[in-house]
This record gives C-alpha cells, structure tokens and sequence, in this order.
C-alpha cells in the first residue's frame, strides 16, 4: 500500500511509527552510556594497545595452533585482537587437532597451544634476555620489567649472545608477539608510551592472552559490537579456542591485560565497546600487574606439584614460589603423574585428570583405587601406570584399565612400594627387590637385586637419562640402569614425605621443608617451607620451564 492511499492522520501516524523504529535500529547500533555511568576523558583518550593504530587492514580466516580464527593483515603482518603479532608457525595448522598432530601425537610440541597452554612457547629457565632498541625511553622499560620481576618467577637479563631474546623498538603503535617465538622478536612501543602499555605488552610476550578474551567473560562483560569502530577492528574482542588458553582465578577487572571499556570505540568519549554485565564501568589498570596476573604467571611457569593438606599446589622451582590450584584433594596416592597439560592423581579412591594449570578436575572411569600405591607416566601415548590390590595396572586417557600384560602377567603385586615409569619401561619395587617391567607383555625383563627398604620415592633426571634415583629410608642412592650398581649420594633426609625431579634437579619434602638438591654433591637449598602436611609429589617433564 503507498502512503497516498492512506488518509491523512493515518498516514501521520506511520511516519511517526516508522521514525521511532528507525531511532529504535541506531540505538541499538550505538550504545551510549547515561552522563552518570561515563569514565573521565583523561582515561578515555589513551595510549590504546595497538600495533597499527588508524591503518587499515585485510580480515583474513587462517588456522592458529589448529583451531579456526579470523585476523587482520596490516603492513604484512598478522594481527590479533589490536596488538598480537602472530608467527607463521602458529598459523601454519598444525595444531592438536590437526590430521598431522592426529596422526602423529607429540610430533611438535609448539602445536598443543599458543602461549598459555603452549610450553614450548615459555622462557627457559624463567629467563628473558632483552635489548632496547634507538629511540626507546629506557627508564619507561626498566619500571615495567620491574613490575614483573617484582611479582613473578620472571627475570629479565640483558642479552649477550643468548638466541631467544626480545627487542624493544620504537615504532608507530604497540605490539608484541606471544609467547617465546625462538630467535629475536620484538615489542614494539610507540614514542611516549607508558610503563603501563610496556607491562601490558610485556604480558603477551611472557605468555598472557587478554582477560576480555577468557573463554568465561561472557558471563562477566558485554561486549557492544555496534559501538566497535569498524567490521574490521571486531577481533580485537574474540576469545580464545579451546586449547590456545587457559582460564585462571575469577575473571580479574583489574587485570593488566584487560582493555579499557573505549578501546577501539567509534566515539571514544561516549560510545564504550565494553561494559559489565550491569553496564557500568571497571577502573583501567596500566600501574602494575594484579594479583591475578601474577598468579596466572606462576601457574604457567610452575613444573612442581604438592598435595599439601587436601590442596594441590604449583610450585616454581627456582625461587620455591607457589600457587593453590584446588582443594578438595583427599587420601591421595604418593606420586603424581603428568601426560602434558594434565596430572593424573589418584585421591579418595577415585582417579582424577586435573589440569596443571588451573586445578579444574575430572573424573576418569569408575573403578576404586583406594590403597593405590603410586601412578606414573604417562607414556607417550598417553597410558598412566599403577599398582592396585595385587595387579600392576596399565590405564588409558579416558580412566580405562587393563591388567598389565594380561594373562602371562605376574600374578600378585601386592607389597609393591614404588612404580615408576621411564623410558618405555616400568620401574617396580617390590618387596625389597627392584624390578624393571615390560609394559607390552607385563613380564619381568631384569632384575637389580635386593636391599631396597623404606622406599620414600623413585625419579629420573631426565627423560633419556639412564639412571635413577631412589631415597631408601633417609639416604638417595643413584642406579645405573645399564651396569646395574648404585652409588649413594652424600647426605641423609629424614622424615621424607615424597621426592621427584626434573631438569637435572631432584626436589623433595623432608620434616615441613621443600629442597633443592644437587644429584651429584647431595648439596640442598631450601626452597621453601611449611610443607609438613605433603601426602604427594610430582612434576612436570617440561624441564626448561
């Protein structure tokens, strides 16, 4: 029907009609905030974090770490979420559900995950070497290296001759990559940055996704998609996949990785891109990293594991550091197993994955492992190993066991004081005699004697080595796995609650004491105390983090 058609108060009534439902549209394209709900102008206009800020960009689709993602290409460069330079590497597709990675688990550890789930893209040792490139105000960089350094595990050391290393350079916005991306990389600053945006980039480059990015921050935020300054700049505001990160603590407003409510906002001063759920606003933090920031770091540069008094613990083993991941962990078994980003703990009864970086537990399959000796592993394809009534027990991702080496097996394991896994072969102390297990066939491939007593743990140095370590009572013993002989190492522990290593360090508890100590001197350095209350103990084979 044309307008013509219609008598006039009809006609008056329609434009009005079609007028407020045309408001109705922009409104809901733009979303102000009311004068009340609005954040000064001073922290509004800022230093927003931004590798290429006013230019213009291509949306392109690619694959990061083989999970689908779009990205913009800006100057010949990946760009994600405004200031994450993305690597070809990560974008190459062969991530953990990839058909290579399928095919071929554990081919390339740099597939499981970007930066916070990825160990292979964390800085060895905790150390980051640096240099500061022409131009760039080196008092801003040393406040917000200090800011870090202050807080976490992380140490910043001018570079010598070392491969990995970052660059500060003076460039056009704010950027850096994430995570350690091998050989040099860069943060890039713009002129008169703040010590704050530095921390912020300093961040990705230790290995932090944004915090608006969580997997959960839809149920803390709103993200206004109309209020966004263009289709282009909209993955500035995407999550993470599954696998590419992890969620740590409640979702933090005072992170200093979270974005400021009018970044990368069509109208800065009145139009936020992001609000809370109520639709106020959160303070900018650019002084320090927060607390959770911190603890996120040393969740994800920790490669111990305590079970002290019913909680799980990450505990760095550098400086001792550590960080509660969960309690609830009851009666658990001695020894703690890994199979990359999960530990395999058995604890009242039940066998549970627990995700190393963050506690979240779950439990696997359904049968009772009360009175379980240990757990190992896991193997390369994923198989934990326990010791349970009187079988040796061979139990797959899923919580799934079978008798180990079926029926040919060894009858009766009952007695058994230690397993360990190592090196495809299964390490059983039995009674008082050593043994090493096939873990096809479950049948005794050698014998190392007797004389081992009071057992208080088993560990290897490394995944290759061809020795272990043993704490018989209060002394650790070094044997050789090919000649068959031990030496003692010097020194004695008393009331040991549980021992491991990794990265050529052995680490237990000993009385409420955690040591460090020197495999060959038995040389300790206390790392840490108050851990009298320890029930277990393990590591993660990730020795360089």
């Amino acid at each position: 029907m044309k307008f013509n058609d219609l008598p006039p108060w009809a006609t008056g009534l329609l434009v009005s009609f079609s007028l407020l439902t045309s408001c109705k549209q922009e409104l809901e394209k733009a979303v102000p905030l009311s004068a009340e709900m609005k954040t000064p102008a001073d922290t509004i206009l800022r230093n927003v974090e931004d590798a290429y800020p006013g230019v213009s960009g291509i949306v392109k689709e690619g694959v990061l770490e083989g999970q689908p993602i779009r990205y913009m290409e800006k100057n010949g460069q990946a760009v994600w979420q405004g200031d994450i330079i993305l690597s070809p590497e990560q974008l190459s597709g062969n991530g953990p559900n990839s058909p290579e990675q399928l095919a071929q688990p554990g081919k390339n550890a740099k597939t499981e995950g970007a930066g916070m789930t990825n160990p292979d893209r964390r800085w060895i040792d905790f150390i980051i070497p640096y240099q500061i490139g022409a131009g760039v105000n080196e008092s801003v960089i040393s406040n917000a290296i200090n800011a870090w350094q202050s807080s976490t595990p992380i140490r910043f050391v001018p570079r010598t001759n070392q491969t990995d290393y970052v660059r500060f350079v003076q460039a056009s916005g704010n950027s850096s990559a994430l995570g350690r991306q091998g050989g040099m990389q860069e943060i890039r600053v713009q002129s008169g940055v703040s010590a704050g945006t530095v921390m912020h980039e300093i961040g990705h480059t230790i290995g932090l996704w944004h915090e608006h990015a969580r997997a959960d921050r839809d149920a803390h935020i709103i993200i206004n998609w109309h209020n966004i300054i263009s289709k282009e700049e909209e993955n500035n505001f995407w999550q993470y996949y599954e696998g590419d990160g992890f969620d740590f603590d409640p979702f933090d407003f005072n992170s200093i990785m979270l974005y400021g409510n009018y970044d990368f906002s069509k109208d800065p001063k009145n139009l936020p891109t992001m609000v809370k759920k109520d639709g106020s606003l959160w303070t900018l933090n650019r002084q320090s990293p927060s607390s959770s920031d911190a603890r996120t770091v040393k969740s994800m540069y920790s490669n111990l594991y305590i079970i002290w008094n019913g909680s799980l613990y990450g505990v760095n083993p550098k400086d001792g550091s550590f960080v509660n991941l969960g309690s609830g962990m009851l009666a658990p078994a001695r020894s703690i197993a890994e199979d990359k980003n999960e530990l395999r703990i058995i604890e009242n009864g039940s066998l549970w994955k627990v995700n190393r970086l963050n506690g979240q537990k779950q439990k696997l399959g359904n049968y009772y492992w009360g009175g379980s000796v240990g757990l190992t592993g896991a193997d390369p394809y994923g198989y934990c190993y326990a010791q349970h009534g009187t079988r040796l027990w061979k139990i797959d991702r899923f919580g799934n066991r079978t008798r180990l080496g079926g029926v040919n097996a060894l009858e009766n394991w009952s007695g058994t004081q230690a397993v360990f896994y190592h090196k495809n072969a299964l390490y059983v102390i039995w009674k008082d005699a050593l043994y090493k297990v096939n873990t096809t066939t479950g049948l005794v491939d050698r014998s190392y004697g007797s004389g081992w007593y009071n057992i208080n743990g088993m560990a290897a140095l490394f995944s290759s080595s061809n020795e272990l370590y043993i704490l018989s009572g209060s002394s650790i013993r070094r044997m050789n796995l090919i000649t068959g002989t031990y030496t003692p190492i010097p020194g004695s522990f008393t009331n040991v609650k549980g021992m491991t290593a990794v990265g050529g360090v052995i680490y237990l508890v000993s009385g409420s004491v955690l040591y460090k100590v020197n495999p060959l001197t038995g040389a300790r350095q206390t790392l840490s105390g108050g851990w009298d209350a320890t029930t277990s103990i393990g590591s993660s084979r990730y020795a360089d983090l």
